[in-house]
């Protein structure tokens, strides 16, 4: 009887295949678990920022599909946008940003190899946030695949080695645009925390003063007005809006804006525990074709401590003018 040679051929081929197959399977098990040995570093108790404080923060860059935005943190602990526009931010939003990060719950971790990249989206992923700390530290998140499924999503922060499977998160990242944060108040104050307000008309060369003492409005005006009234309008004063922001720099040395600025209708000055505001409140002004203003439409309110000026609404220019009539008990 005679022996196929093709046959010992095909059977010492299969031999050496599966005893390749045995090794790779071996080796690839071995890697798995030198990964898994140094996953467990990581402390799955611990989340990501440890309670990450607003108030550390100096500034953020958001980039999502509705583009980037830069914001930065002002000494007065409001915040501004820088791009793609300078306004102001609504520091209620950002608070909320930074709440969000701090909820994010860990599951698991999982090695930051090519595969999960893009396994978990993060590659391709348009939803990062860079947060720079007053230390001068930065760390980029981003955001990656989120499968409702299995009610996870995936997270990679810069210089770290691993991706962190957290419990899925509604992530507010994707849906914050820039509308979203544009503050229009003119002042981005609590009334709550004001305890003096000094109104100095520029006509009359006077100042009204309103003083918080116990919980209860004084004037240094009147000598009976109603408290709740004088808290009333000084929440009317808050609620100016913005209607326009002249925050270049060619307008913001505009030769006509000094002008008005120089010889404003009203000085305001707002006194906190820690801190004073002061001001500027012009006439109502006039027509200018650069500046894009009609005639007598409206005045300029200017924050010392800021560059921008704000262009307000004729309407609100009366609301300064804080008399006893305004500040006598309501009946309605």
């Amino acid at each position: 009887m005679t022996t196929d040679p093709y046959h010992k051929i095909t059977k010492a081929s299969f031999i050496v295949f599966t005893l390749l197959l045995t090794l790779a399977a071996f080796y690839t098990e071995f890697l798995r678990a030198q990964k898994k040995t140094n996953l467990h570093n990581v402390d799955l108790k611990t989340k990501l920022f440890n309670s990450l404080k607003i108030s550390t923060i100096e500034k953020i860059t958001l980039k999502n599909q509705f583009g980037s935005i830069k914001m930065i943190h002002n000494n007065d602990e409001s915040w501004s946008i820088t791009e793609p526009i300078k306004i102001n931010a609504k520091t209620s939003q950002i608070k909320l940003l930074i709440a969000s990060i701090n909820n994010i719950q860990l599951k698991t971790v999982h090695a930051k190899d090519r595969l999960n990249i893009q396994n978990f989206n993060i590659e391709e992923s348009k939803n990062r946030v860079d947060i720079t700390t007053n230390d001068g530290k930065t760390n980029s998140i981003i955001f990656g695949l989120s499968n409702p499924l299995t009610q996870s999503s995936f997270i990679s922060i810069s210089k770290q080695n691993v991706i962190y499977e957290t419990h899925l998160i509604n992530n507010i990242i994707s849906k914050i645009n820039i509308k979203n944060l544009v503050d229009n108040r003119s002042f981005q104050l609590s009334v709550n925390k004001i305890h003096r307000v000094d109104i100095f008309n520029g006509y009359t060369n006077t100042t009204h003063t309103l003083i918080k003492k116990n919980n209860t409005w004084k004037s240094n005006k009147y000598k009976v007005i109603d408290s709740l009234s004088a808290q009333k309008e000084i929440q009317t004063l808050m609620s100016i809006k913005v209607h326009k922001l002249f925050n270049k720099e060619k307008e913001i040395n505009n030769p006509l804006l000094m002008l008005y600025l120089k010889n404003p209708r009203y000085k305001l000055k707002l006194y906190m525990p820690n801190k004073t505001k002061t001001y500027i409140i012009s006439n109502l002004m006039k027509k200018n074709e650069s500046l894009a203003i009609k005639n007598k439409n409206g005045f300029i309110i200017k924050d010392s401590a800021r560059d921008e000026i704000m262009f307000i609404k004729k309407e609100n220019l009366n609301k300064f003018n804080i008399n006893y009539t305004k500040l006598k008990k309501r009946t309605n």
